[in-house]
């Protein structure tokens, strides 16, 4: 039997709509018990919820908990002895999907964890491939895509997914001490991991998302620094990066079937690597990363991984015998990054790839704090406290051609830009200078680069 928990805090007209269409579903055919766990909403979703009979009603009477310690008590209060949906008000899964989730969930054994496709995803990797604006249209893609094979994921995008019974509680720990959702699937997705399972994506099966501002509560996100602070403790690591980057894919220009060795330098857990064996599936994918404790979750999804410093110069890597490098935002934090690229071109073979990521220290966001006097570092984002050089587009030409690359593509990755952004780059752009407009509106840079 499937249980779905359907986890809410002050959405009231959302967690309504949600119901109705769980309920729709059922009146279709589709069997599930549905417990419905409410983290001290105020906006008079319990009078709503306290009156109706088709479900379990969990409320905590004692204010906002951290989510942990919600799941922990609404699994001791009702015990659910089958698989379990984990999902927020915002889903709503088309007719067909809770039951191709469980076949995905029980293709292999070493599935642990089962997501499926979501109109809203953060991570590219769970977004259908066409555009999909209602449950029909969701319907309607799964009828076109109904072939489509599942792929292995390192974790799904937090607001839905389905754990197979007898994990939840015994292999996979609820810690009641975090308070994100986001946070707490990550830690769902490591100790599956941990455990010998895998998640896997059914692609065929497609949820509608309401739009969002943020992926759960506001109350649980502002928590969510110091739960990864409690994260990197209880792990190791600095980094948690379960979501593949989808731009370092979309740069490999090589045939889909073709047998090509990729490795990347900051693998950090593997996600992008698994992202290249999904779409590249002869390709051969290997890890590398400064990190113990991530490399040990890389080696579940890359052909191989090993912990090691780009900077020594002592990779376990032929020269000459890799199709791809990939920096995906590493060469700003290296003390030497040109010395870097000139051993990494020695180990691609002639007409390899270099691909890289890096931020441009030219955004406006940054000028406008220079302008200002400023020039502050932040844990992440383009002034990373952990960046050692900085780089802007003519940098980025210079240092490819000073070590032997020939440059294919360095692409501009803009974000949406506010109108005091723009004034802003008109006031820039006035400047004599020769700067592009392009250089103040990057946020990053997409480079691909090959060995002659």
């Amino acid at each position: 039997m499937l249980t779905i928990l359907l986890l809410v805090h002050n959405e009231k007209e959302q967690t309504i709509r949600a119901v109705e269409h769980l309920r729709d579903l059922a009146a279709g055919g589709e069997e599930f018990a549905l417990i419905l766990a409410d983290n001290a909403s105020d906006d008079g979703l319990r009078d709503w919820a306290e009156q109706q009979e088709d479900f379990c009603y969990a409320y905590m009477d004692h204010g906002m908990e951290a989510w942990g310690s919600v799941l922990k008590q609404v699994l001791e209060a009702f015990s659910p002895d089958g698989d379990i949906l984990l999902m927020q008000s915002r889903f709503f899964p088309a007719p067909g999907v809770l039951e191709k989730m469980r076949e995905t969930l029980y293709s292999s054994e070493q599935c642990g964890m089962a997501a499926c496709l979501t109109t809203e995803a953060i991570n590219g990797e769970q977004r259908p491939g066409e555009e999909v604006q209602s449950i029909d249209e969701a319907s309607a893609y799964m009828e076109r895509h109904e072939k489509d094979h599942d792929f292995r994921i390192l974790g799904p995008h937090c607001g839905m997914y389905m754990i197979k019974a007898g994990l939840l509680g015994e292999k996979v720990l609820i810690d009641p001490d975090i308070f994100s959702l986001t946070v707490l699937t990550t830690t769902f997705t490591l100790q599956l991991i941990r455990n010998g399972y895998q998640s896997l994506l059914s692609r065929s099966a497609v949820a509608f998302e309401e739009k969002w501002e943020y992926p759960e509560s506001l109350d649980a996100m502002l928590r969510s620094g110091k739960d990864h602070e409690l994260l990197k403790k209880r792990w190791g690591m600095h980094y948690f990066g379960m979501s593949a980057n989808p731009w370092i894919r979309g740069l490999i220009d090589a045939d889909e079937t073709a047998e090509i060795s990729v490795m990347e330098l900051g693998c950090d857990c593997g996600a992008t690597l698994l992202d290249i064996k999904n779409h590249f599936p002869n390709a051969r994918t290997i890890g590398c990363d400064i990190s113990e404790a991530a490399i040990e979750v890389a080696k579940s999804c890359t052909d191989q991984a090993f912990v090691a410093d780009i900077e020594k110069e002592d990779m376990p890597v032929s020269e000459g015998s890799l199709d791809y490098v990939i920096f995906a935002d590493v060469l700003e934090h290296l003390r030497d990054p040109a010395k870097a690229l000139r051993y990494v071109l020695k180990l691609l073979r002639p007409g390899g790839k270099l691909i890289a990521s890096i931020p441009n220290v030219m955004h406006v966001s940054v000028m406008r704090q220079l302008l200002r006097g400023d020039f502050t570092y932040t844990e992440t984002g383009l002034l990373d406290r952990t960046h050692i050089h900085l780089f802007t587009f003519n940098e980025i030409v210079k240092i490819l051609k000073e070590t032997g690359f020939e440059a294919e593509i360095v692409a501009d990755r803009p974000i949406p830009l506010t109108d005091e952004d723009r004034k802003l780059i008109d006031g820039l752009m006035s400047l004599r200078g020769g700067a592009e407009r392009f250089m103040f509106e990057a946020f990053q840079y997409h480079v691909r680069a090959k060995r002659p």
